[in-house]
């Protein structure tokens, strides 16, 4: 593993141990803490595609009854391996085929790229939905103040400059939000949608995709032929 990926880890760890001492103290906060992952996939310098979610959901608690603790990169890419809805768009938008209620239509015949593709979320902290991460920000300000949230920013600010990713795509409006947030004023927008979004970072290709109903692509079409664009 690179030295910085490294040291990010170890910092999220450190941060992820203090968070659960207090967790099994406060029992609001535990209610909401799922646990602390890092990665969903390996990692690699230069990928052409970085995913970018919010932060991780409950899947791995509710199908472990426990919490996630993984602080590394993982062996594969976890839209290659796993079967849930957000995923199986993608393995449709790449060219895995059709899944579930989706139409056999165009897709990008390019399976390498998602299975070489790197992703992460802006928090690593585990929660049912992005209310619940928001509940848990402000429960862990009584302790660490605005550290989270400041911390978060610091690891994906490093983590995107390590890995230099050919395009960025964030996994909806409160990723891009955040996204946005953590790197002003150095995001150059170029177009502004509701429902999608594309922005520049440096060298980087900056995309953003909404219009999700159940955490399905409403329009998985545009997203195949939006992402065409930029390959």
């Amino acid at each position: 593993m690179e030295q910085e990926i490294e040291a990010i880890c170890q910092e999220v760890k450190e941060f992820a141990d203090r968070l659960i001492q207090k967790v099994g103290e406060d029992e609001e906060l535990g209610k909401l803490y799922k646990g602390t992952q890092v990665f969903l996939s390996p990692v690699k310098k230069n990928p052409q595609i970085l995913f970018l979610g919010i932060n991780p959901g409950a899947g791995y608690f509710n199908n472990n009854h426990e919490p996630v603790y993984k602080f590394g990169p993982q062996e594969q890419m976890e839209y290659v391996s796993e079967e849930y809805a957000l995923s199986d768009d993608w393995k449709y938008v790449f060219g895995y085929g059709c899944y579930k209620d989706r139409p056999e239509k165009e897709n990008l015949h390019r399976p390498d790229i998602l299975e070489n593709a790197c992703k992460t979320n802006c928090f690593f902290f585990a929660t049912k939905d992005s209310a619940d991460l928001k509940k848990l920000i402000r429960l862990s300000g009584k302790y660490f103040g605005n550290e989270l949230v400041e911390k978060s920013k610091d690891w994906t600010r490093r983590i995107v400059r390590f890995l230099e990713p050919e395009i960025i795509i964030c996994e909806g409006k409160q990723a891009f939000e955040y996204f946005e947030n953590f790197f002003r004023p150095e995001v150059e927008i170029v177009d502004n949608g509701d429902d999608y979004k594309f922005a520049k970072l440096g060298n980087s290709t900056v995309l953003m995709f909404s219009r999700r109903v159940d955490s399905r692509f409403k329009d998985i079409d545009t997203v195949v032929d939006r992402i065409a664009d930029f390959l």
